[in-house]
């Protein structure tokens, strides 16, 4: 068979990559394995689904359904009936309709969707760090795959309903992917059947039921995989599972596939055209086009062009096409893909009209040489002009712009105005209100309404467009006129790299002053009208307002930085205490300039010499560096000058003195030196960031501003004129293949985020105008638009046909023709295009103007002001014929060219200068004097301005000015170009043009190693070993993550657990952190994502539970003062990054943590998350694990002290106490320390422990670790240590340095700081070799080396030629981990011992003015101090009860071993053992967490009762099942799903018989075998030893089911299991004949089991018992998914029936304990254990 295409296309996130859309071609049949299709589907909706992706292989396909993080939030898609009937819809069964608590709704997709793909390498939380939106970088391209290869690596299970964590990449090498998601195969066969029924493209579809390739053990290998395989799995080992069509699996969530599957299907092909198949819209997005149709190419009874088609489809009301933002790159790129085409054949008809009037034959045109000796004009990538957003398109915007200048004078203001999509609720709201959910902004994290932009670019770009065009008509040109009268505009809308637009202004106001025109006062008073810099103090809104938006960050960013100068935005910007005009001038012109209106002469009287440069420099350098002093406060600019010692005019006559250009310098208090400038009106109006300039020159105008406007086309406009340059070389190319080699390059480089490609696709306004721009061509061979080809050969066979005649008119053509009244007979070429505009042959008007020779109609504009006329422009010097010619042409009335240079005249100079001509007024008139009255009404700015192209292309001058003039929007721009620089992979995927030589692929897929935290086994095994107490909190917090799963958004939690020694809290925490990281990971936005996160505030302690340090983990510094300091934009973004998922915090050794620090927790979180409420911790729930009776914070109060500041603590956790000892190791020890723990001091202790702790004062000597209470006894046990043991020690002396006050560097200082503080490192270090040190700071924690690991010294490796201070320090730590990684990537010196570790020295600020004190981390460590030990546990020590000062000392220094056995004790005393009593009044106060749980509940005593749960496999999970019925002590327990083949031994529970019905045995109808040879399935049923029963046997009934008749109990029960691909109808009649059997067997039958119907949605079963006279008995949600499946039916007269829904941990389905108690009525009770 042949192969069946299948793309992808190549796709990018803002920023990176290409784009990649996958499409098939189902020629032949192909054939699907069953097992790995399915799913329900629906369209994409506002909300955001689940994504599909389908990969069409050679004759198979899979689809690949990504499990998207919003796909459990309630929100439909409401689509137009209309439209959804027209594009086919969606199948029934798979709306969202049918399950309103599931919003997995599924699309059709079979393809890699266009989502934005980062380049290769790149890493996708880049977008989440910069609240980013999707972006394109270079062409859409579809590319063919070989799809046997893919789906022979694919997993191919009968498990239904495994999560499989799958990357998609565009080569396996690379290190970024594409997509990274969990894939539910439970979903892709529905939606293929789907597929199959309704789009043409998938009808020769067809399963294969038998091909399999199961997941195997590392070692085993299914043998058809190995046949045709080239990659590797290694899939797990773990039991396959089943699951109900409309849920998503958690068992798959239990990491039965633990490694992550690499796929690159289309690695190494060529891309096919892109244009050539009419049928890639539907093939590329079957979720839009369920049913293959209609498309553009569809037949139409009205022909609609591609944009138009493009533009109703995003704009129109069904959302789906603007919600997928695939489709909108995918539309932009075909349709400019349409118009580079057809703008090269455009292109081709240009030429140069030659003036020679010979005839042309009919054969010329019927060549392509003689065509192109014909129209030979070559205009470069100026072609692409007619396509919005190209350089050439911004180049003619460019020119437009400097026409208006000319034409109009200077402007007055140019402004800036940026996006700020996060602070416009009315955004969101609509979004979100589009989108149908009920929840608000404020309710929104910052990562969620990142997702939401992202998701909705059509809405936001529209919202943008409406907001702007708003804000222009009634707020900027209203009668308010907030920055004076506006006569004239220009704007463009620029789009950035983080995909938000802004725009950019040039404004021209109505009678404002002129620099130099007018007096420096009149200027300086406009100005400080409508601009400031304040910080407002009487509105406390709008400061705000500046302060967000407004105030550059006072913590310069890298990009802040350029050659010497720390910030080239110039803040903090000098303050001044009035505006003035600053300029580089002489001291004359200085005065001249600053004259007032009837002051004639300098008051000065030439007195004040003109300030020396250096003089002028230091003054400057003071206040700078005064502005600067973070120690200084003033609020006045008066304030800081008299602090520096100048005045007001010393300052400006400085600033003159410095100035290399005119500029205004704002009136700015010392306060607001990092204010940017505004305008209060616009900024409360637009509520977002600001630029506001005042225009001081033509100079600045057109070198800084149109360069500005200009500039993000600038690389690619260079890119374009270099690939232009070398088609120039070759000469001989030809023209058609050259202008499309140039379409290919500008294709190939574009960057176009979704906005950008809305505004494309939808025609809004990038750039606008108040006035038309008309060109008008002058010179002697202008360039020309030929007539049609098909035209030209018809008018050929003419024969007075001449070349004149090929082309088409224009607007010199229709002037020429304009008619001979007095009102046209003196109007000019320029003032005919200016006045007049051309009507096209449909237009009609009244006034309209007929032409003569048939040059159609013109009508004078009348709506608008006269357009700009636009023309090239001749150097009077180096081209003065032409530069005469074209102004005589513009500016000379006359109807011939002739009249131009009349006969006697021998150039147009000579008729300019000497001629005559007699206007309508029968005057004789000087040329000159005509053109030079015609001139002046369009060249107010011509001397200035002649310039100007040269000026624009001035790189440094541009570049230093565009950060002046918009410094935020600047930042921004060159923060992503620098992140774009250092994350763009060195390699890019190769472009392979032929296939015939493309490289065969040795691998398209591996698999790789997820960081997990343990296997599904060993998770399993560590819940079942927690005690009630433990489990009763683990089932709180489950139960909070499934909710939080579901999308039910519960009020996080705040809980405290604590407990003694061996009580088991580090256990507690390992068994939560793996329960929640495995229910929220598949709702992150990718699944390695952290949403739970393991803390702790020393570095040994983090280690030992593999967390991260509180302090490194966000951001806090050693020294935590309030008020709290906000991080950094910088920093905060790459936090948001990393923990954009955070849903659960766990800070373990909470004792060891104060008020401030923990407050600084709650406002890192706050920043994080954003959210717009004021929710603790930024709504993370948070589990604080600890013991206050250790050792409170060095500094600071500990948490269960009330603060009288800041108080996260009181009122806010709730208690929960361990109090059983689980450490079975020493339980005596363990118990004696909790007593240890509590004892209040004066009080006596208990002999035995008296006893005991003397026993182990033995008095022998020990290399133990020795703990004492102070320093000095460390030190000095260290001191006789050393010695003794390294007698050949060295003493290391720290290298301390300071700031030169000369070079301002820092210099090693003779001696060593005298107030040296916070630093742990040494002043002095002893080392020498062998010597036990410990490390004093956290150097790498993932890597173990954390302060307070200890080892032995072997090592002091100097540097050469030197033994003064050591190049490194040889460590070989006790642990072997510890330091494993730097093992690995770092080589051992020869004779070191290749266990050690590398120590450098490391570098900390000391002093307050900077001092750095250079030393090795690592201190003696003989002996430690009780503090340095809290936290860490060893096996033997020697502890030291002498000088005990603190409570808890003695607590913390006993528990640090692991038992009684390594304890040797010194100077024991009893005296010395004591608490702290108001931590158990604290603790007593705390509220408790209230624990209910599977263990708390008791069955009744006269019950009858039956514990009911679908197990998911009964052999993996008897264990879990058995701890259950331990607590619960049910008489019966009957499960679903068990999985067997028979009733092996393993199974059995003790106190119990069980039997079970497998599925094998269960079917005999042949409409059911299909079911039968599946796996799975199956029933069983445990009952007590004691119960008398028969097991009633019942054939042909065709449902899995067991029949137990308790007749002791006169109590039928009937377990059974419906699976989901059961018939329905089918089902309810084999089920009628069970109830037909087994009622006459007794009065009360209870029927139970998993049905795989949700009794939210649908009612079937349940009607159909209900009418049969049975009651069903379950209310709540059985399932972690919030669906009804498990149903309890009972028909009984005499037994009251209640049934409790039980939280387990083994199984995505809850437990139903059912009790039948003797009674009259039916009672049903419902009991939630939660």
């Amino acid at each position: 068979m042949a192969a069946v295409p299948f793309t992808e296309t190549r796709v990018t996130k803002r920023l990176f990559g290409a784009v990649s859309i996958c499409f098939i071609h189902p020629p032949n049949p192909i054939r699907v394995d069953e097992t790995v299709s399915g799913g329900s589907s629906d369209n994409r909706n506002l909300g955001g689904a689940v994504e599909p992706f389908l990969y069409a292989l050679h004759q198979k396909v899979m689809i690949l359904i990504t499990f998207h993080r919003q796909s459990l939030m309630n929100t439909h898609a409401k689509f137009q009936k209309d439209r959804t009937k027209a594009l086919g819809g969606v199948c029934s069964n798979t709306t969202p309709g049918n399950d309103q608590k599931n919003h997995k709704n599924v699309n059709f997709d079979p393809k890699w969707p266009p989502y934005p793909l980062p380049k290769p390498g790149s890493p996708r939380d880049f977008l989440v760090r910069l609240g980013g939106q999707n972006g394109v970088h270079g062409p859409v391209t579809c590319v063919p795959a070989n799809i046997v290869q893919t789906t022979n690596l694919l997993p191919r299970t009968s498990m239904d309903g495994s999560l499989l964590p799958i990357k998609l990449k565009r080569k396996l090498t690379y290190k970024g992917h594409y997509e990274y998601e969990y894939v539910d195969t439970t979903h892709i066969k529905q939606a293929l059947q789907y597929l199959k029924d309704n789009n043409i493209y998938y009808k020769d579809v067809h399963f294969n039921t038998e091909w399999l390739n199961e997941f195997c053990k590392d070692d085993e290998v299914n043998p058809d995989v190995q046949q045709d395989q080239t990659g590797s799995v290694e899939p797990s080992s773990v039991p396959d599972d089943e699951f109900l069509h409309d849920r998503r699996s958690t068992e798959a969530l239990d990491q039965y596939f633990d490694d992550v599957l690499n796929l690159a299907p289309a690695e190494g092909n060529c891309p096919v055209k892109f244009l050539s198949d009419q049928t890639n819209e539907a093939r590329c997005f079957p979720v839009l086009f369920p049913k293959g149709c209609p498309t553009y190419h569809d037949a139409r009874q009205h022909r609609l062009t591609l944009s138009r088609y493009f533009n109703n489809r995003i704009l129109h009301a069904d959302g789906r096409f603007a919600q997928n933002v695939e489709y909108i790159f995918f539309a932009q790129y075909m349709s400019e893909l349409e118009q580079v085409v057809s703008n090269v054949s455009i292109a081709l008809r240009k030429g140069k009209g030659k003036g020679r009037n010979h005839k042309v034959s009919c054969e010329t045109f019927n060549t392509e040489e003689s065509l192109r000796e014909l129209l030979q004009f070559d205009d470069g990538y100026r072609f692409l002009k007619p396509i919005r957003g190209t350089p050439a398109f911004w180049q003619g915007a460019q020119r437009d712009l400097l026409a208006c200048v000319r034409q109009l004078g200077i402007p007055t203001w140019f402004c800036s105005f940026s996006a700020a999509d996060m602070r416009w609720k009315n955004l969101l709201s609509s979004i979100l209100k589009q989108a149908g959910r009920t929840d608000t902004v404020e309710q929104l994290e910052w990562a969620d309404r990142c997702e939401l932009l992202r998701r909705n670019p059509v809405t936001a770009a529209r919202m943008f467009d409406f907001r702007w065009h708003c804000f222009l008509r009634e707020v900027l040109m209203s009668p308010a006129n907030p920055i004076g009268k506006i006569k004239d505009y220009f704007y463009r809308v620029e789009f950035q790299q983080r995909g938000s637009p802004h725009v950019h202004c040039l404004f021209w106001i109505e009678n404002a002053p002129i620099i130099d025109k007018n007096t420096d006062a009149e200027v300086i008073q406009f100005i400080d009208r409508y601009v400031t810099c304040e910080l407002p103090s009487n509105d406390e809104e709008l400061l705000d307002t500046v302060t967000s938006v407004q105030q550059h960050s006072k913590r310069h960013a890298k990009t802040c930085k350029k050659g010497k100068t720390v910030c080239r935005f110039n803040f903090p910007r000098p303050p001044s205490a009035r505006t003035f005009i600053s300029r580089c001038l002489t001291h004359e012109d200085s005065c001249a300039s600053k004259l007032t209106e009837g002051q004639s002469a300098c008051n000065c009287k030439g007195k004040t010499p003109l300030m020396k440069k250096e003089d002028a420099a230091d003054i400057m350098s003071k206040i700078k560096a005064a502005v600067r002093d973070d120690s200084l406060n003033f609020e006045t600019a008066e304030q800081l000058f008299r602090h520096v010692g100048v005045s007001q005019g010393r300052f400006e006559a400085a600033y003159d003195r410095c100035a290399t250009k005119t500029q205004v310098v704002l009136k700015r208090q010392a306060n607001a030196v990092w204010i940017n400038q505004y305008s209060k009106p616009l900024l409360k109006c637009w509520n977002a960031n600001i630029d506001i300039q005042f225009v001081v020159d033509a100079y600045a105008c057109v070198v800084y501003i149109i360069s500005y406007i200009s500039k993000a086309e600038k690389e690619m406009g260079l890119l374009l004129q270099c690939a232009q340059r070398e088609a120039a070389k070759e000469g001989n190319k030809d023209a058609k293949e050259s202008l499309k080699n140039l379409g290919s390059v500008y294709l190939h480089n574009r960057d176009v985020c979704a906005q950008e490609a809305v505004y494309r696709l939808t025609n809004m306004h990038l750039k606008e105008c108040s006035r038309k721009v008309v060109f008008v061509p002058v010179g002697e061979q202008t360039v020309r638009m030929s007539l049609p080809l098909k035209m030209l050969q018809q008018k050929s066979s003419s024969p007075n046909f001449s070349a004149d005649d090929m082309w088409m008119l224009n607007i010199v053509d229709r002037y020429r023709n304009r008619p001979t009244s007095a009102v046209f007979r003196d109007m000019c070429l320029a003032s005919f295009a200016s006045q007049y505009r051309v009507l096209s042959k449909n237009e009609t008007a009244v006034n309209r103007i007929q032409l003569g020779n048939k040059c159609g109609y013109v009508v004078k504009r009348t709506r608008t002001q006269p357009a700009v006329v636009r023309y090239v422009r001749f150097s009077e010097t180096k081209k003065p014929e032409l530069f005469y010619q074209s102004i005589l042409q513009l500016f000379m009335p006359y109807y011939a060219k002739e009249q131009l240079k009349p006969v006697g005249f021998v150039t147009f100079q000579d008729f300019y200068l000497n001629g005559q001509v007699i206007c309508s007024d029968n005057l004789m008139h000087s040329v000159k004097s005509v053109v030079d009255r015609n001139r002046s009404a369009f060249e107010v700015e011509s001397e200035q301005l002649n310039n100007v192209e040269e000026l624009i292309n001035n790189d440094g001058i541009a570049d230093y000015a565009w950060c002046q003039l918009c410094p935020e929007q600047e930042l921004d721009r060159l923060e992503c170009r620098e992140i774009r620089r250092e994350e763009t992979q060195a390699t890019d995927e190769p472009l392979e043009d032929i296939p015939d030589l493309a490289v065969q692929r040795e691998q398209m897929a591996h698999l790789e190693k997820r960081n997990t935290t343990m296997c599904r086994s060993d998770g399993l095994a560590l819940l079942r070993s927690l005690n009630e107490t433990q489990m009763g909190i683990f089932y709180q917090v489950r139960q909070w993550c499934v909710q939080q799963a579901q999308g039910q958004k519960p009020d996080p939690f705040h809980i405290f657990v604590t407990g003694g020694a061996g009580t088991g809290k580090s256990h507690l925490i390992k068994a939560i952190q793996y329960e929640a990281t495995r229910i929220l990971a598949p709702v992150c936005h990718q699944p390695d994502d952290i949403c739970v996160l393991l803390t702790a505030p020393t570095g040994i302690a983090a280690y030992s539970l593999n967390a991260t340090t509180i302090h490194s983990t966000f951001s806090i510094g050693k020294d935590v003062r309030l008020p709290y300091t906000p991080l950094g934009e910088e920093k905060l973004n790459s936090l948001r990054a990393k923990y954009s998922s955070l849903q659960l915090l766990i800070i373990d050794e909470i004792s060891m943590v104060d008020h401030n620090v923990l407050a600084y927790i709650h406002g890192r979180l706050r920043q994080i998350k954003q959210r717009g409420d004021s929710s603790l911790f930024g709504n993370v729930a948070i589990i604080a694990v600890g013991d206050f009776f250790q050792l409170p914070p060095v500094r600071g109060k500990p948490l269960y002290v009330q603060n009288v500041g800041i108080d996260l603590w009181s009122g806010v956790f709730n208690i929960a106490v361990l109090n059983t000892i689980v450490r079975q190791k020493d339980e005596q020890f363990a118990k004696l320390l909790n007593r240890v723990r509590t004892h209040s001091k004066g009080t006596a202790m208990l002999g035995c422990d008296v006893r005991l702790l003397k026993s182990r004062e033995t008095g022998e000597e020990s290399s133990a670790l020795h703990i004492f209470p102070t320093n000095r006894q460390v030190s000095a046990h260290n001191l006789e240590h050393i010695r003794k043991t390294c007698p050949d020690y060295v003493c290391i002396g720290a290298q301390d340095y300071i700031n030169s006050s000369k070079t301002g560097k820092l210099v090693l200082l003779k001696g060593h700081h005298s107030n040296a503080r916070n630093t742990c490192l040494e002043e002095d270090l002893l080392l020498g070799k062998g010597a036990r040190v410990m490390l004093c700071k956290n150097v790498d924690v993932a890597d173990g080396l954390v302060n307070g690991v200890c080892g032995l010294v072997s090592e002091i490796v100097y540097a050469d030629n030197e033994n003064k201070f050591p190049r490194k320090v040889y460590v070989k730590f006790d642990h072997a981990d510890v330091g494993k990684l730097w093992r690995k990537r770092c080589a051992h010196p020869p004779g070191v011992d290749p266990a050690s570790v590398g120590i450098d020295a490391e570098e900390e600020r000391v002093t307050d003015k900077g001092g750095m004190r250079r030393q090795f981390p690592l201190k003696l460590a003989w002996a430690c101090t009780v503090h340095k030990v809290q936290g860490l546990t060893v096996d033997e020590a020697v502890v030291s009860l002498d000088k005990v000062f603190q409570p808890g000392q003695a607590y913390v220094a006993l528990s640090r071993v692991r038992s009684l056995s390594g304890l040797i004790l010194k100077d024991f005393k009893e005296k010395a053992i004591y608490c702290k009593d108001s931590i158990k009044e604290a603790l007593n106060s705390m509220s408790p967490l209230p624990i209910d749980n599977i263990e708390t509940y008791k069955c009744g005593t006269n019950a009858f009762s039956v514990f009911l749960m679908n197990v998911h496999g009964l052999d993996c999970h008897v264990k879990d099942l058995a701890l259950c019925v331990q607590h619960l002590k049910p008489q019966c327990v009957a499960v679903t799903e068990t999985w067997l083949s028979d009733s092996p031994s393993v199974v059995t529970i003790d106190g119990y018989q069980f039997h079970s019905v497998p599925r094998n045995e269960s079917y005999t109808d042949h409409r059911l075998l299909g079911i039968k040879a599946q796996q799975h399935g199956g029933v069983g049923m445990y009952t007590s030893d004691n119960l008398v029963f028969d097991i009633i046997q019942v054939t042909s009934v065709n449902i899995e089911c067991l029949i137990y008749n308790f007749t002791g109990n006169r109590m039928l029960v009937a377990v059974v299991y419906r699976p989901p691909s059961y018939p329905m109808s089918l089902f309810r009649k084999n089920l009628g004949k069970l109830l037909d059997y087994v009622e006459p067997l007794s009065d009360s039958v209870t029927v139970m089991g998993d049905f795989n119907e949700d009794l939210v949605a649908s009612k079937s079963i349940c009607n159909f018992m209900t009418q049969r006279g049975y009651v069903q008995h379950v209310s709540e949600a059985t399932t972690a998914k919030g669906t009804l499946i498990d149903h309890v039916y009972v028909n009984t007269t005499h037994f009251d029936v209640s049934c409790v829904v039980l939280q387990t941990y083994f199984s995505d389905h809850d437990a139903i304990m059912c009790e039948f108690t003797c009674g009259t009525d039916n009672n049903v009770v419902n009991i939630t254990a939660s």
